[in-house]
């Protein structure tokens, strides 16, 4: 049986004379098939040809150009790499692997063989969530430089034999409860051409990377499971059935250095088993050198990482000529894991450069959560970047809209709670528990009609007893919510906490606008309150006055943020701002500039205690420093010290 890649195995193991002795009745069939006489001239094709191949390259099969390995790592490890591949390069060695790929990327490698032989990878991989991915492949392999003669004495043209495939892979991560199990699938379409013929095939591709134990990898590949049919001439040729078991293990021997090993198997239908192993050397995720053994010879490489770029190189030292190959990967995108590498090295330099590019990561961080829907994350990593770039308007924007966008997620499902019960009980024939939800649906959506239209259905439903069992338990819900809103607010006037005591008695108000108990609470705590506002703007002042603007300045702002219209207490407000005159000198901004981030970075790490250090330090030179009063805030709300 002759294929399309043994002119290639012809090609590179002959001398450019014996190369056109050896394909030339080859080439002169091709020429005729045009013509007459086919099945002769098949025949006198295969013949010729199968001699001819016999006696210079008996390792061959269909489609080896599938068997040669695709990307400079691969090139470099060895068969093993198949249970460790987690690149575009998956859907040609295991597709499982495609599930293993964190971010899009775009891969290009090319392979220089024998002889005017050259072997290209181009591929395109998008992970969906951290599950599933695909990726689209195309690869090609080319062998130029042959020569016809349609007669013995013509003078000699040249032509091309290449092999095309077009491959679609998707892979997947399946939970199991004991054994973490990646499967993908390979479609692929190849093309043969010789000159100016050609035909194509399907095929199709499986496999399973699975982790038995910590730091272990185990690859399974069945190639061809769905064999490519060729025509070729007269014959029907079919891709051989093919397995690859691999296994892998790697470890951390030194703080900044990994390494990986790995050993594979393959066997390919008429073929003996093939063995190889390899391994690689990681330091910081940056730099790689690879090695490995196949029965084409030893393979090293050598790869260079640097942010989303990689570019890898490979040699494999064949017993005719080195392979060499080259290959370039560009990612998109950033994932939460590289995210938090950055957030954890902090601030490099406390100086508003380095705090801005910190902010930009937190900003990403926060893009990353919001879209998995994870708003409070979300808006914690916004806090976050918005305290390192406190002027950055994008950020605050962001921020803002985030918080309206949660607010109205949460109030959404707990109308979408409420309405499913309302339904249920209503479907049940329970109208009065059904009423109950529908009026919790109204009062956080007072203009929501499909509550509105239920409970009018529900009161010409229900019967008079009925009505009448549900006004008297709404008038002891009623009596109920009056007697401990009552009780809450006494207890805080008691504890002079008027401006809740307030708060309270008025949602008395709205239940039972004629309360006198309320009404009386309501007097006696704005009373209280007007003299305590007093008392304490009087003492705020009185510190400002022996320069104490600090201590004067926190107990106005305390005041404004219960009274922000509060004529009196603006007025005191900018009385303490005025009698502090003292100009900041540029050196000193420079230096409040890296105290300040010097407190955010002890406030990102959770050192609460240090942060507060750092804001009391930058008091003593600026006492109305709005960035540090912004940052104190915070440690007041997290109520936790070291």
């Amino acid at each position: 049986m002759i294929y399309p890649d043994y002119f290639w195995g012809q090609k590179f193991l002959s001398n450019a004379g014996r190369k056109n002795l050896t394909i030339f009745f080859d080439i002169i069939i091709i020429t005729e098939i045009m013509k007459e006489n086919l099945g002769i001239v098949a025949f006198l094709f295969f013949f010729s040809s199968s001699i001819l191949f016999s006696a210079t390259w008996d390792n061959g099969i269909a489609g080896s150009f599938l068997t040669q390995p695709a990307g400079a790592r691969g090139s470099a490890i060895g068969e093993g790499y198949s249970s460790i591949t987690d690149d575009s390069t998956a859907v040609l060695w295991n597709p499982s692997g495609i599930s293993r790929i964190l971010k899009p990327e775009l891969n290009m490698s090319r392979s220089y063989l024998f002889e005017d032989t050259e072997y290209s990878f181009l591929a395109f991989s998008y992970p969906f969530k951290k599950s599933i991915g695909i990726t689209g492949a195309y690869i090609n392999q080319t062998s130029k430089g042959y020569e016809k003669r349609i007669n013995p004495f013509d003078h000699p043209q040249n032509f091309s034999i290449s092999n095309d495939a077009a491959l679609l892979g998707m892979g997947a991560k399946i939970n199991l409860k004991k054994l973490p199990l990646d499967a993908g699938i390979t479609l692929k379409t190849v093309r043969y051409t010789i000159d100016n013929y050609s035909d194509t095939g399907f095929g199709v591709d499986i496999g399973l990377i699975t982790e038995p134990i910590e730091n272990s990898s185990f690859g399974l590949a069945v190639h061809n499971i769905l064999k490519p049919k060729i025509l070729l001439v007269s014959r029907e040729i079919k891709y051989p059935f093919g397995t690859n078991l691999s296994l892998s293990y790697r470890q951390k021997i030194l703080r900044d250095i990994k390494i990986v090993g790995n050993i594979g198997f393959s066997k390919y239908e008429n073929q003996n088993l093939k063995f190889s192993f390899g391994g690689e050397l990681n330091y910081t995720d940056t730099a790689f050198v690879r090695f490995g053994k196949t029965e084409n010879g030893f393979s090293s490489g050598v790869g260079l990482k640097l942010g989303n770029y990689l570019l890898d190189y490979s040699a494999v030292f064949h017993e005719i000529a080195p392979i060499n190959t080259i290959s370039i990967t560009i990612r998109f995108g950033i994932t939460a894991e590289e995210l938090e590498d950055l957030i954890k090295k902090g601030i490099r330099k406390f100086d508003r450069e380095s705090a801005s590019k910190l902010a930009r990561v937190y900003f990403q961080q926060a893009e990353v959560f919001y879209k998995e829907k994870k708003y409070i994350q979300a808006i914690k990593s916004l806090e976050n970047a918005s305290l390192l770039d406190p002027y950055n308007q994008e950020i605050s924007d962001r921020l803002k809209s985030i918080n309206e966008e949660m607010d109205r997620n949460l109030t959404l499902q707990m109308i979408e709670k409420n309405r499913l019960l309302a339904t249920e009980y209503y479907e049940r024939g329970d109208y009065i528990t059904s009423r109950q939800y529908w009026q919790s649906v109204l009062e956080i959506d007072p203009q929501n009609t499909e509550a509105q239209r239920y409970i009018e259905e529900i009161d010409t439903k229900i019967t008079e007893l009925e009505r009448e069992k549900l006004k008297h338990q709404a008038e002891e819900e009623k009596s109920r919510k009056v007697s401990l809103l009552l009780q809450e607010a006494s207890e805080l006037l008691k504890n002079e906490k008027y401006l809740q005591a307030i708060s309270k008695a008025k949602k008395v108000i709205t239940i039972s606008p004629s309360n006198t108990q309320a009404l009386s609470l309501i007097s006696i705590a704005e009373n209280g309150l007007k003299l305590s506002i007093q008392k304490r703007l009087k003492e705020a002042i009185s510190l400002c006055e022996k320069n104490k603007i600090q201590e004067g300045l926190k107990i106005i702002e305390s005041i404004l943020k219960e009274f922000p219209d509060n004529k009196e207490v603006k007025e005191g407000s900018n009385f303490c701002k005025v009698s502090w005159k003292t100009e900041i000198s540029s050196q000193d901004r420079k230096k409040i500039e890296q105290i300040y981030y010097m407190a955010v970075d002890s406030y990102l790490k959770g050192k609460y205690k240090e942060a507060q250090k750092y804001i009391d330090e930058i008091y003593k030179i600026d006492p109305l420093n709005e960035n540090a009063k912004k940052l104190e805030e915070k440690l007041k709300n997290i109520g936790t010290k070291e």
